[in-house]
């Protein structure tokens, strides 16, 4: 008897100290995460950014360069200290997207629009500034494959490239060196080089005074810009200087979102530092982003400046390296319609063409976006500009 009874004791004891353990571990796994919540909540109620977080993430750098890293996070490592943004694929679609800008060059002619495409090139000359793992690289060669199969099609090509190395541009210093971007004083060199060619083949009365450096001020932000790629790899002290261009010509704008046809909205006027600049008014501003040059660059967007000299209407379609690009165009021109290039929005170029009687449709596109997409799908391929009526 007293077996069982000291058995039926060690029973209800060892369940009590089981409920103990269940619901009392619950309880002060609850307490523990309650108090873990609030902790958490409360240092980043104190911080918007993690303490040391950017010191933290320039070692990581600083660790990349001590052993000798010549790629992370699609970013090149050049041999020259620079960095280039580099995706290591072969050039996709490059039969498809020259397809595509011949038929588009064929449709801007059916309307009566000249058509002329321009080749912009990348930070990289050559791949001797290239490490040597990486020295087979395909962005010239693809950008190279590109140019030469729309040739093949019969549309006019201008390759800046090729001005580049024939005017001795350096390359190190017409691009920033943590981003993949060209200054603003080479896309104005770029201007000048495509509205002289403009003018002495294709019947244009471009002002050269519109591309002459000295018409500009230079307005230059100290150490004010780090670049994409120096933020992709961490390295979070490559600030450079940038400087702004701001024209000293008269000029006279309204900007309108072309939301559709014969469906408009207004975004703004004035002159070139009102409309597309307007920070370079604020004395507080000491750091900007290559996008600032033109705050209108999104999107498909008119420009119109009446105290241009030149009596045309320009289509521009481009990348992120015509974002300045298309502001100089606007000081020249009376109209200048902007398409920034983006993958399911392109294909309002057809309709855009068919209706606003464009002079010219100039497709400048660089070698960063020709060799930089990655996706399988083409249409989801940036290039892709949907398909020609009818």
């Amino acid at each position: 008897m007293k077996i069982i009874k000291l058995s039926i004791i060690l029973f209800f004891t060892l369940v009590f100290f089981i409920l103990i353990i269940v619901y009392g571990g619950r309880r002060l796994g609850r307490t523990y995460l309650d108090f873990h919540s609030a902790v958490k909540i409360k240092i980043e109620s104190i911080f918007i950014a993690l303490p040391f977080d950017n010191s933290i993430k320039q070692a990581h750098f600083e660790y990349l360069r001590l052993t000798n890293r010549g790629h992370y996070n699609e970013v090149t490592l050049l041999n020259d200290g620079r960095f280039m943004l580099d995706t290591l694929n072969y050039s996709l679609f490059l039969h498809e997207r020259a397809d595509a800008i011949a038929d588009l060059s064929d449709f801007s002619k059916h309307y009566g629009a000249q058509f002329i495409y321009v080749r912009i090139p990348s930070k990289l000359k050559d791949n001797s500034y290239l490490p040597l793992a990486f020295s087979d690289n395909y962005i010239i060669e693809g950008s190279n494959e590109l140019m030469n199969l729309v040739n093949e099609f019969g549309v006019d090509i201008y390759d800046l490239r090729a001005e580049m190395e024939k005017d001795g541009v350096d390359f190190t210093t017409a691009f920033f060196r943590g981003d993949h971007h060209w200054t603003y004083e080479t896309a104005l060199w770029a201007f000048g080089k495509i509205s002289g060619h403009l003018n002495t083949g294709y019947g244009f009365s471009v002002d050269e005074m519109t591309w002459d450096p000295r018409q500009f001020e230079h307005i230059t932000y100290k150490n004010g810009f780090l670049g994409e790629e120096s933020i992709t790899i961490n390295n979070l002290n490559n600030h450079e200087d940038i400087t702004i261009l701001v024209p000293k010509f008269n000029t006279d704008f309204v900007i309108t979102d072309l939301k559709g046809y014969n469906y408009m909205a207004y975004l703004d006027s004035g002159r070139f530092a009102d409309v597309f600049i307007p920070f370079v008014n604020d004395e507080s501003i000491n750091t900007i982003v290559f996008g600032d040059s033109n705050r209108w660059f999104f999107g498909y967007t008119r420009y119109e400046n009446t105290a241009a000299n030149e009596n045309k209407n320009i289509l521009l379609i481009s990348d992120s390296m015509g974002i300045p690009l298309a502001t100089y165009f606007a000081n020249a021109f009376t109209r200048v319609d902007n398409i920034y290039m983006l993958s399911n929005t392109n294909h309002r170029v057809w309709d855009g063409i068919a209706n606003y009687d464009y002079d010219l449709v100039i497709f400048a596109v660089s070698d960063v976006v020709t060799a930089g997409e990655s996706t399988q799908d083409r249409t989801l391929d940036r290039f892709f500009l949907g398909y020609p009526p009818g």
